[in-house]
């Protein structure tokens, strides 16, 4: 009897994934090189954009003494490019850093459900995208992604919640003792009067662990989709 069409389909996306092997997870670590490049660039542009507007101001001390230059200073300095939009800039990136993670997991899971012809996906775990991604990769493609690099994930989203829910407000979080014990030991995070404060070495730190983290799921990707194709050329 020959092959329903549904099972055909099935059969070619099987192979598809196999041959394709780890596309996503490497596609997903060249789009992170160019969010990476955009946060450096951006960050270098509100650098230079804030130098601009000090020089200009520079001519209005010229004849001050050192009382009222200080006085000017305190009264003229442009603090909105750090009140407001490395603020803003900071935060938005982590939101947008964990979205970009988020999807990733998920195609990842759905490419190894295809792999490993399992009827079960991703969505049918319980918990949160990354929870789930994580009992699922595991579970069905044997993924070894270190421990650490799971926890480090969960810190990240942990400071994208409260962002992205709480306004960076830390006693508005529900979870307001675990964000305040990661701001105390996270490279770059300040609590600012109640408030969760990021510099620019907390962004790197995101990036270079979401990096890690993406090149280990690439790995083993791959090892799944070898062992896999050992098995059927048996």
């Amino acid at each position: 009897m020959p092959d329903l069409p549904e099972q055909n389909l099935w059969g070619q996306a099987h192979r598809c994934a196999i041959l394709d092997g780890n596309a996503h997870a490497v596609m997903a670590v060249q789009e992170f090189s160019d969010l990476r490049r955009y946060v450096r660039m951006m960050e270098q542009l509100i650098n230079e954009a804030e130098r601009t507007e000090v020089e200009n101001l520079r001519p209005e001390v010229v004849t001050l003494n050192t009382v009222d230059r200080n006085e000017f200073w305190m009264q003229y300095y442009p603090t909105h490019w750090d009140d407001v939009v490395r603020e803003a800039f900071r935060a938005s990136t982590v939101i947008a850093l964990v979205s970009f993670l988020e999807t990733t997991l998920s195609r990842i899971a759905r490419d190894v459900s295809v792999v490993v012809e399992e009827a079960l996906s991703a969505s049918d775990f319980g918990g949160s995208v990354v929870q789930r991604s994580k009992k699922y990769l595991i579970r069905f493609g044997g993924f070894q992604t270190d421990e650490n690099g799971w926890a480090e994930m969960d810190e990240i989203i942990q400071i994208r919640n409260a962002l992205a829910h709480a306004n960076g407000n830390i006693d508005q979080c529900k979870n307001s003792n675990r964000i305040r014990k990661i701001i105390e030991k996270g490279p770059g995070l300040r609590d600012a009067c109640g408030r969760i404060s990021i510099d620019t070495s907390y962004l790197e730190h995101c990036l270079e662990s979401v990096q890690i983290f993406l090149l280990s799921l690439s790995n083993d990707m791959r090892g799944l989709c070898n062992r896999i194709t050992q098995l059927e050329d048996r």
